[in-house]
């Protein structure tokens, strides 16, 4: 049934997988103390937690209810704890299949989407120890649910609590971001009483793993992928293991695993030490800063058995259980076990060169296509296996759909006319072909040059601020990116070697050789939140959007922009589409497409797409999706009455000088 979607026609659902968000093997929590292995999912219909019995094969699935979930922390009680995004802490007991919240530590009533129980664990005092995506940190007491609030971090900002671990003297170790921070917290003293991240540090990003051995504490900063060592006792920090950095893509490490709190982390602690293990797939590395580093052949590494069991296994993004030889190089067994079916909520789309529709969903790498012409709607599959995050946007390079993904700007294309040939042992169609990175995390805009390059835009990652334009070699693998101190939304080719650039405030002329501005201009009104090139040649054209109205503009030469219209907008212009004939605009609020020739302006449907990177055109029919569903519009519809009067001004030029 559509509910007030005039002249929307429902398509379907096409994604109804979850994904891993964290997984975690623990030994001796089963039912007659058979090892587990458990991990957690995200669905907007509701997550799951999942134990899988190692011994038996038995596996037991548990509604969680929101969005996410993230740390598992087994406890010495028996039970295995797990936090939401809706701030419960919830408790899970094999014997009986016990499944209950523990307690919420904070409410969930302030009007946020999510508010995560990010991190967990228990500390030396029996009680479990937390922290949030809003900086809160609280400490639970297992028997009876109590909560008791710490005091808040004492250095001010906008803090995200990213890690935690229990110290051997009875204190608890909490990483943090915006900034990294490494904060020691006393339960005696009620407070923290050191603050341990280097200077070097301490800039950006997020202490975002922490791992402990005897008497070192390891810490990994994100975004920068270093490893460092800190003296349990005295907090002295003993330097950076000596590897290149923990980066998301290509991985250095071939040991890179579940933190079992949502994040990755590329080396494991051999118990009963200091030292820190990985490996590159041909050698294995050792380090610690009291012996410094040393390598042995995979063969020579003989983990204890704790260690054994850890490696042993892995949980894919797309729900697939591995099982690794013993140094973790080999698969020696993928299984795929049912699932409970869920709702995803849609994101990007985009129209390929077979003139099919591709899409994604949050926080979700299965892309799924629409074909007009046979009006089947299928789930191709992972078209990036081993990896999390929406998928923002699509264009054309050649006879390819280039996909554009979070996290770091993950570049992949697929080439519709050849078979499928993706899972997580080869790449072969859909191919990975490299990251814009940390400064096009989330491209909200690609396109692919003359010269074969894919240029993408967007916001920075996690810990840094701004934005970026980013490039990648498909052929060569090569990468490049400026950083910005906007965030662009819009990028376009104009000639080869030419580029234009949009953010909120100014149009960018870009030098692509060089990857450096040319020249810039503000916009009409001084703002856009959508634009997107009309044609290139002769003289290039551009639309640009605010909240109030669609200008139509002449760039002659760089640095100047010349109004040709204005028209005010019926509808709320999130984004922009032109298909060579009408400029197509739409947000939540309705879909309407306008005729440059004649200046007028068609209302096609009442309501739009929810998110606006869920919006694609073709000559025939708008699409768009709102929640889990996908929605076709007709297009030359007959129209609607329009919210406001269509309206355009002659040719009036404004120009504005090179900044």
């Amino acid at each position: 049934m559509i509910e007030n979607l005039t002249d929307a026609h429902l398509l379907g659902t096409p994604i109804q997988d979850a994904n891993v968000i964290s997984y975690r093997v623990c030994p001796g929590y089963g039912v007659h103390r058979h090892d587990l292995l458990c991990w957690t999912s995200t669905a907007e219909s509701g997550a799951h937690f999942a134990a899988l019995d190692l011994q038996t094969d038995g596996l037991d699935i548990k509604p969680i209810g929101h969005l996410e979930a993230y740390p598992i922390a087994p406890s010495s009680d028996g039970a295995i704890y797990v936090g939401s995004t809706t701030g419960e802490i919830w408790r899970y007991q094999a014997a009986g299949s016990l499944w209950e919240v523990l307690a919420r530590p904070w409410d969930n009533s302030g009007g946020y989407g999510v508010h995560h129980i990010r991190v967990l664990c228990e500390g030396k005092d029996g009680w479990l120890y937390c922290g949030g995506c809003y900086g809160e940190r609280a400490r639970v007491n297992r028997q009876s649910g109590e909560v008791q609030r710490l005091p808040a971090i004492p250095e001010d900002g906008s803090w995200y609590v990213s890690a935690v671990a229990p110290l051997p003297n009875g204190r608890l170790a909490f990483g943090c971001g915006h900034v990294a921070r490494l904060f020691v917290y006393d339960p005696a003293q009620g407070r923290d009483v050191a603050q341990w991240a280097p200077e070097s540090w301490r800039d950006d990003g997020f202490c975002l793993s922490l791992a402990v051995g005897n008497s070192v504490l390891y810490a990994r900063h994100f975004p920068s992928g270093r490893r460092g060592a800190f003296a349990l006792e005295t907090g002295e920090f003993l330097g950076e293991a000596p590897w290149p950095p923990d980066v998301a893509y290509p991985r250095w490490s071939s040991w890179s695993h579940s933190s079992g709190y949502g994040s990755s982390i590329d080396f494991y602690v051999i118990p009963g030490t200091d030292t820190i293990a990985t490996c590159d797939g041909q050698e294995v590395f050792l380090w610690n800063p009291g012996e410094g580093g040393r390598t042995i052949q995979p063969q020579a590494f003989i983990p204890p058995a704790a260690l054994a069991l850890e490696m042993r296994y892995a949980v894919t993004t797309d729900l697939k259980v591995l099982r690794y030889d013993q140094v973790r190089l080999k698969v020696l067994e993928e299984r795929t076990y049912e699932q409970p079916r869920v709702e995803r909520g849609l994101f990007g789309l985009g129209v390929g060169p077979d003139g099919c529709v591709y899409g994604g969903a949050y926080q979700s790498t299965h892309l799924f296509r629409y074909d007009p012409q046979t009006n089947e709607l299928r789930d191709l599959g992972d078209h990036n296996p081993g990896w999390s995050g929406e998928t923002y946007s699509f264009c054309r390079r050649g006879q390819a759909l280039v996909c554009a993904s979070y996290t770091h700007g993950a570049v992949v294309l697929y080439d519709p006319a050849r078979p499928w040939q993706c899972d997580s042992v080869q790449r072969i169609n859909p191919r990975f072909v490299g990251c814009f990175g940390q400064y096009t995390y989330r491209p909200v805009a690609c396109t692919a040059a003359s010269d074969g390059r894919v240029w993408g835009v967007g916001p920075a990652g996690w810990g840094s601020s701004g934005g970026g334009v980013s490039w990648v070699d498909p052929e060569s693998g090569r990468s490049g990116s400026t950083r910005l101190a906007t965030a662009p939304f819009a990028i376009a080719e104009l000639e080869p070697g030419r580029l234009i650039v949009g953010d909120g405030a100014a149009l960018r002329w870009w030098d692509a050789h060089r990857n450096e501005e040319i020249a810039s201009a503000p916009w009409p009104g001084g703002s856009a939140r959508a634009a997107v090139l009309l044609e290139a040649q002769p003289v290039p054209r551009l639309a640009c959007a605010d909240g109030r109205s669609l200008n139509l503009l002449h760039l002659r030469q760089p640095g100047t922009i010349e109004t040709a219209t204005t028209s005010p907008l019926p509808v709320t212009a999130g984004r922009l589409l032109w298909e060579g004939q009408r400029l197509i605009a739409g947000c939540s609020d309705g879909i309407a497409e306008f005729d440059p020739e004649t200046g007028q302006w068609t209302t096609l449907c009442a309501m739009g797409p929810s998110c606006q990177y869920a919006f694609a055109a073709t000559p025939e029919a708008v699409y768009f999706t709102r929640g889990p569903n996908l929605y076709r519009v007709d297009r030359h519809a007959p129209s609607l009455p329009s919210a406001r009067a269509s309206a355009t001004t002659g040719f009036t030029p404004t120009t504005f000088a090179t900044r």
